[in-house]
């Protein structure tokens, strides 16, 4: 009888699996996104992505002059640590 029963617990175990794997399914495509929806997330990759180009340029401008004067040796004192300080 043991046999049947732990049979049964599993078959029930995977149906309430498959039950929750439906359910999710269905809430997903109840919320698939809208046009505005897709309008919305367009603008804010825009935001995210091309209005902080700037702030990246800067910030790599000034990294490679620094880098730029360490390699030259230009700055030695400010540079002691750099492992790419050669002689030019």
């Amino acid at each position: 009888m043991n046999a049947v029963a732990s049979l049964g617990r599993r078959l029930i175990g995977r149906v309430q699996g498959i039950g929750y794997a439906a359910i999710m399914l269905f809430q997903v495509l109840m919320s698939l996104p809208t046009w505005k929806g897709f309008k919305l997330f367009i603008y804010q990759m825009y935001r995210v992505g091309v209005l902080s180009l700037l702030i990246i340029t800067v910030s790599g401008l000034f990294i490679g002059a620094v880098l730029g004067s360490c390699a030259c040796g230009c700055c030695a004192p400010l540079c002691r640590s750099c492992r790419f300080s050669v002689d030019c």
